[in-house]
This record gives C-alpha cells, sequence and structure tokens, in this order.
C-alpha cells in the first residue's frame, strides 16, 4: 500500500487575495481532476484534507506497482492540472502577479511507500 498526498502551496495567501467565488472555482475543478487521475492510475481516494488530497494505491488490490503508479498519477495530476483552463499555470502566474507579486498556488506532492517488515516489530532495509 502506497499513499500519495498532493498539497496546494500557497494556497491561504491566494485566497486571501482572491475573490472567494474564484478560489471555490479553483479548488472544485482541482478535486475534480485529482478524482479522476488516481482513479485512472488504480488509486482510491481516501479524503480532502482541506486543499490536500489523500490517496491510497493497492488499498483493495495490492500491486506490485503502487508506488510506481501513485508517482505516476502525481505527474499526471501536475500535467492536467497546469494543462486545465481553469487550474492552469498561466491563470495562477497571472492572478498570483496581479494580487500577491508572487509565484502564485503550486501543487506538493509526498508519495509513502510501504516499509518492509520481518517479523513482529522488527523493521528490514529494502535492498
Amino acid at each position: 500500500m502506497t499513499l500519495l498526498f498532493a498539497d496546494v502551496t500557497s494556497s491561504t495567501s491566494f485566497a486571501e487575495a482572491t475573490d472567494p467565488e474564484d478560489v471555490r472555482a479553483l479548488m472544485t475543478q482541482y478535486y475534480r481532476i485529482a478524482t479522476q487521475v488516481i482513479a485512472e492510475h488504480g488509486g482510491t481516494l481516501e479524503k480532502f484534507i482541506g486543499d490536500s488530497v489523500m490517496a491510497v494505491f493497492g488499498l483493495r488490490l495490492a500491486h506490485g506497482d503502487d508506488a510506481e503508479r501513485a508517482c505516476a498519477a502525481a505527474l499526471a495530476l501536475r500535467e492536467r492540472v497546469a494543462s486545465d483552463p481553469v487550474t492552469g499555470a498561466i491563470r495562477l502566474r497571472r492572478l498570483a502577479a496581479r494580487f500577491l507579486g508572487g509565484p502564485g498556488p503550486r501543487s506538493a506532492f509526498q508519495i509513502h511507500p510501504p516499509r518492509l517488515a520481518s517479523g513482529p516489530g522488527r523493521r528490514a532495509r529494502a535492498s
């Protein structure tokens, strides 16, 4: 089982300087894209945590490549968000420059692959 966390960085300062309806539209589209991408890569959307998405790969059915699926999902999510007309990087950069004078929100990812265990309470190193 592998966990994927996808977070929108700088979203708080972005939301403070942006119309709430625009923030809502942006985040709704981000969640839609994330849901689709995770399903396409065989993951299960576990929950939304604020501006973050938590997904699990190998929850219902373990595959030998769950960590690779999570990595591929993260890369696909980054690409789709950048190319989407609502969440696209160009739009975000323009809004950020106008309101914040900074780079604007971006996606950040954490992937947690499984740990190997050998016996109760013991850890084994993967070689």
